[in-house]
């Protein structure tokens, strides 16, 4: 993807493009962030820098002068309706096309997508439930980094689970299936009924010859499968360590970095100055400059709007995980900014210049300082989404953020869908879920903490973590493992 921002007088044109295995929904987003990025640094220059300064006495015309600022409020506004668009024709097409797959009774394409949360610890992800077997007795650091060396790599920062598809695919199942469901946060999804449908799919030819058209017809939905689980669900992310958005009230209270750290990671932890300052920093096989390294990771993780304090917290966390692995990260274990204008009076490079080699340690090692987007109230405990007993990640530390509210609906085929798929993977195949006949008594919460994340729930004969639910099978389609349910018959 191009994205370019113009003015009248210069452009500047950055090319975005997806890693192997991405889908087209990660490539989006990171185009979309780069975009926002640019028009950031057009506004906090006054127009673009690097260039040469157009001479006093140039034929601009006073008016297009101006007109430079204007401009850059249209670029925000027309960067945020492309984004939108190019999200909703992402999400509504590959909704469409897994409908039509379902009830044409194949199962669906196993998607090699990993779509992470934004704001994770870097590092950390959403790790795989096959940990949910490791120990439950004394903290292991061992246990922790082969933790973090099972995660999947970090992808856009959308919530969403994209199967790709062709464009021709999206387009006619666009054009050819009804009865859509439209929710708040996902767009249009496929609510199945009992009567026949017709979906006309195009399919690529092998050569060189027009494409052909295939027609599927009858597909009827068995009545069970009719019906709809709705989810409220709060906050954002595994809620362990640190709340990036409560950082950012605290901050906004007045709390300096070091006691909002120290709020977050408790008890034992302290606040340490590294006497061994590296030059650089490897990430993803490339050596950074520190300074840069910290600005463009905290820049993507937390954001460049954030308090100063904030900034702060965020940078003294990137730097003591980056200490955690000897200062040599991969590139799939954290949110960067390649975009980043590494200006010195920025916030962002404040901050980092400021706390630059401080980091966290518990009995003298460096912690894993865990983070996320959103609290629904308190954090929770990493031995309740992950197992193991962390002693500084106990969870229930109160946590000042709004809490953040999101619902998602899937009718009882989607939902079989979901089970279908995570018993396809090999790495369950000890732990295959077998349905009931009546959907009303697929799942059942078992247990929850005070704030609402599930600690266990039953899906169908399989009790599994609240954790493992969002991330092993709904693939992170809902924004946290804090949320209720219901399930209305057809």
């Amino acid at each position: 993807v191009l994205v370019t921002v113009a003015d009248k007088l210069r452009a500047r044109v950055a090319k975005v493009y997806a890693q192997p295995g991405e889908s087209a929904r990660q490539l989006v987003a990171a185009a979309v962030e780069t975009l926002f990025t640019m028009v950031s640094d057009y506004v906090d220059a006054s127009g673009f820098s690097g260039f040469p300064v157009v001479q006093e006495n140039a034929d601009i015309p006073e008016e297009e002068k101006r007109d430079r600022s204007r401009l850059a409020i249209k670029l925000v506004i027309s960067g945020l309706i492309a984004a939108i668009i190019c999200i909703l024709i992402v999400l509504f097409g590959s909704r469409l096309v897994n409908a039509v797959k379902e009830y044409s009774g194949k199962n669906p394409a196993t998607s090699q997508t990993q779509t992470i949360e934004s704001a994770f610890l870097p590092g950390s992800n959403e790790s795989s439930s096959e940990s949910e077997t490791t120990q439950d007795s004394a903290y292991d650091p061992e246990y922790l980094l082969s933790l973090l060396e099972q995660a999947p790599s970090y992808a856009a920062s959308e919530e969403e689970f994209i199967t790709e598809t062709s464009a021709s695919t999206v387009a006619s199942a666009q054009n050819t299936t009804k009865n859509k469901n439209t929710t708040k946060y996902t767009g249009d999804t496929i609510k199945p009924s009992t009567t026949k449908q017709t979906a006309v799919v195009t399919t690529k030819a092998a050569s060189t010859a027009a494409p052909t058209t295939t027609t599927t017809t009858a597909l009827i939905i068995p009545p069970q499968y009719a019906g709809t689980f709705s989810f409220s669900v709060k906050g954002y992310g595994h809620g362990v360590g640190m709340s990036q958005e409560g950082a950012k009230s605290y901050a906004r209270q007045g709390w300096t970095y070091d006691k909002i750290l120290l709020h977050y990671y408790t008890p034992g932890v302290t606040l340490l100055d590294d006497t061994n300052l590296p030059e650089r920093v490897t990430y993803g096989g490339n050596s950074i400059e520190l300074i840069e390294y910290l600005a463009r990771t905290v820049a993507q993780e937390i954001g460049t709007g954030s308090p100063i304090e904030a900034l702060k917290a965020q940078t003294v966390a990137a730097y003591t995980f980056a200490k955690s692995y000897g200062f040599n990260v991969s590139g799939g274990q954290h949110a960067y900014s390649t975009t980043f204008n590494l200006d010195l009076n920025s916030n962002v490079m404040k901050a980092v210049n400021e706390v630059a080699g401080k980091y966290l340690v518990h009995n003298g090692s460096p912690i894993t300082a865990f983070y996320f987007a959103s609290a629904a109230g308190q954090t929770v405990s990493s031995a309740s989404v992950w197992g193991g007993t962390v002693p500084y990640l106990q969870g229930g530390v109160s946590s000042p953020e709004s809490v953040s509210q999101s619902s998602k609906s899937y009718s009882a085929a989607e939902i079989k869908a979901f089970v279908d798929e995570y018993n396809s993977n090999p790495k369950f195949s000890s732990k295959k879920i077998t349905l009931q006949d009546n959907p009303a008594e697929w799942i059942k919460i078992i247990d929850a903490d005070s704030a609402g994340y599930i600690n266990t729930i039953r899906v169908g004969d399989q009790v599994m973590r609240g954790y493992s639910f969002r991330q092993d099978l709904f693939k992170l389609r809902i924004r946290s493992h804090c949320f209720a349910f219901t399930y209305t018959s057809a």
